[in-house]
């Protein structure tokens, strides 16, 4: 990304392609504002967590979300 005046950038070719399918079309203000305002939602299936008492599991399951979380983000950061 580089930017061409304060508060101005320009997408790069692999960029723009990402933020379009994020988007699910081509990028306008709108359609970049609506995609910032969505939430992010993380589907891991297949997990097994047994770890106690009800609140040990729930912390278990915290940890992981959060693990989860920074695991997408990285993958995220690295497309750009």
């Amino acid at each position: 990304m580089g930017q061409m005046h304060a508060g101005e950038f320009v997408l790069n070719p692999e960029t723009t392609s990402m933020a379009e399918r994020l988007a699910g079309g081509h990028l306008t203000q709108s359609t970049v504002l609506q995609s910032m305002r969505q939430s992010l939602v993380i589907h891991q299936s297949g997990w097994q967590i047994s770890a106690g008492s009800p609140a040990d599991t729930a912390r278990v399951v915290k940890k992981a979300a959060y693990d989860a979380a920074l695991d997408a983000y990285a993958v995220i950061m690295r497309e750009y």
